[in-house]
């Protein structure tokens, strides 16, 4: 190797040690260098002016129309993660942006996420996944505001419950697939939802959540509504509706009727055989005959 081609190695790989200090700052996007010549004998070419080069300490190097970006082996594993996907030849395709660092929303300093011709790839205190871009659970993610929406980033892969029915776990709450639509379900709400069952439990969600006043939120799903109001500055308290409940709180005008919203889910009392549940205007008891009893 001549003593130039050695002098354009050393200064390619000062680049990205300087890239990869950007990124533990979190400076923000990392830049990468300028596209050159590349050495002969050290990069793939996949195509005309499509190529790639696995180093051994930075990861894989891509160089295509979109760019000369780094997949880095050595932050979150994204080179593992892109390689589990065929690489620059598979499901993801070539990077079309070098690693950026999430600044705010529910993950700040801790969330980073690289962008492919067909997903992206997110890697936070969550692990590393992907998102591939033709599923509808990440086109929704995207257009609630991806990590920086109120989901955070990615938990977990894709599952599928049913033919047609699939959901994702993410770092705030969950996305839900079906014939009801795609709909995100978090924060608390997540949490009482979980608690409830989830989507074999109070079931898939069928709306967006829906505001009746600031702090006064629910969100309707097949066997349920759950209903949150505030309980300190930064959290809520969710609570939920189903059966019987359900149907005389709608009779009574819903979270903004007579009996208002849920201060508590139901409970059953032994003592004289009644299911019980309080709300804010209104203590409701149905007995196993069928009465009911409102306080």
């Amino acid at each position: 190797m001549n003593t130039t081609t050695v002098a354009r190695n050393v200064r390619r790989r000062l680049v990205t040690a300087l890239a990869a200090v950007a990124i533990a700052l979190g400076v923000g996007a990392v830049a990468a260098p300028a596209a050159t010549a590349a050495p002969s004998g050290w990069w793939t070419w996949d195509a005309p002016g499509w190529g790639w080069e696995k180093t051994r300490w930075e990861g894989v190097w891509y160089t295509s129309p979109y760019g000369q970006h780094l997949v880095p082996d050595n932050f979150h594993e994204f080179d593992d993660e892109h390689a589990a996907y065929g690489g620059g030849g598979g499901r993801l395709g070539y990077p079309t942006s070098g690693v950026r660092q999430q600044t705010w929303g529910p993950i700040s300093a801790g969330g980073y996420w690289q962008t492919f011709e067909r997903g992206t790839i997110y890697g936070s205190f969550e692990g590393t996944h992907t998102l591939l871009n033709g599923s509808g659970i990440t086109q929704h993610f995207n257009r609630i505001g991806g990590g920086s929406s109120a989901v955070g980033y990615p938990a977990a892969p894709e599952v599928q419950e049913a033919p047609g029915w699939w959901y994702r776990e993410f770092s705030n709450g969950y996305v839900f697939a079906s014939r009801n639509g795609v709909h995100a379900v978090a924060g608390q709400l997540a949490t009482e939802h979980k608690y409830q069952g989830g989507g074999s439990g109070l079931g898939y969600p069928t709306a967006p959540r829906r505001q009746d006043a600031p702090g006064f939120g629910y969100q309707t799903f097949e066997r349920g509504v759950v209903y949150c109001t505030p309980y300190t500055q930064s959290r809520e308290n969710c609570k939920t509706v189903r059966g019987g409940f359900l149907r005389l709180h709608a009779q009574y005008g819903g979270g903004t009727g007579r009996l208002g919203y849920p201060t508590g889910n139901q409970f059953y009392y032994s003592g004289d055989g009644s299911w019980n549940q309080s709300f804010e205007r209104g203590f409701v008891e149905i007995f196993n005959n069928g009465r009911v009893r409102i306080s």
